[in-house]
């Protein structure tokens, strides 16, 4: 039987590590996709090239 993976929201604060990274170089395992990012009012559909910023709110699929 085959595991379902979860969708989890991460608050960017001050001292996360992706704060200021582009997703692209951020190395995240196989197994973690970032599929939205969240900025104040506005829906992200996120590329490579997105830089994370603090208090960006990052789902992740897992």
């Amino acid at each position: 039987m085959k595991k379902k993976g979860k969708l989890k929201e991460i608050l960017i604060e001050p001292t996360h590590n992706w704060r200021r990274c582009a997703i692209a170089d951020l190395n995240l395992p196989d197994n973690l996709l970032i599929i939205l990012i969240k900025r104040g009012d506005e829906n992200i559909i996120p590329q490579g090239s997105a830089i994370i910023q603090e208090n960006d709110r990052v789902v992740i699929y897992k």
